[in-house]
């Protein structure tokens, strides 16, 4: 049997709202101004810890889905479908 196979793999249909839409877009800014002022502070000398604490989340966020996927973390649709809250 192969062992990928046998992992519960996450829903590739998927289409996000247009609320996520909106504040994927906000976030996006947000996160683009902080790096213009993090690399603003590294120019005025003030050091670089603001840069490595922004490009270590920026690394999270890329590895959160291969580590949800390689524990299996990430919920299957067909379990949300069977609870049923009363």
């Amino acid at each position: 049997m192969n062992l990928i196979a046998a992992l519960a793999q996450p829903p590739v249909n998927f289409k996000a709202s247009s609320a996520q839409d909106v504040f994927s877009i906000a976030q996006i800014v947000v996160c683009a101004v902080m790096f213009l002022f993090a690399f603003r502070e590294l120019r005025r000398g003030r050091g670089p810890i603001f840069l490595y604490c922004l490009l270590g989340g920026f690394i999270a966020c890329l590895w959160e889905p291969i580590g949800n996927q390689i524990t299996g973390s990430h919920r299957p649709r067909v379990a949300h479908r069977q609870r049923r809250i009363p």
